[in-house]
């Protein structure tokens, strides 16, 4: 059973898996009433949305096949070395605590 992902749950600075095995890093939310609802950064640096849910697309009939939609959100940044159920993807040392912050997001956490 996969967990359902709720971004309004991640913070400044959280690393998302998309369904691609892609890592990002969640920025922050959108302003109340924007049809996009979470602001998400891609290792190159480019920003794109995701609706609460992770997906790219809120409308069902636009999604692709090559949307990197979140599949998971990561408690913190600390990798083990250990394949998480994703496959070749890291798992999280949980010992570091939070927050984690990005020296290269803003955060107020």
């Amino acid at each position: 059973m996969n967990t359902p992902i709720d971004l309004r749950n991640c913070r400044a600075g959280q690393k998302l898996i998309s369904k691609h095995g892609v890592i990002l890093t969640y920025v922050g939310p959108t302003k109340e009433g924007n049809y996009y609802d979470h602001i998400v950064k891609y290792p190159d640096g480019s920003l794109g949305s995701r609706i609460h849910d992770g997906h790219v697309y809120r409308n069902e009939d636009k999604r692709l096949p090559e949307d990197h939609d979140i599949v998971e959100i990561l408690s913190n940044t600390m990798m083990t070395g250990q394949k998480s159920p994703h496959g070749s993807l890291p798992m999280i040392d949980h010992s570091a605590g939070w927050p984690y912050t990005d020296p290269n997001i803003p955060c107020d956490c």
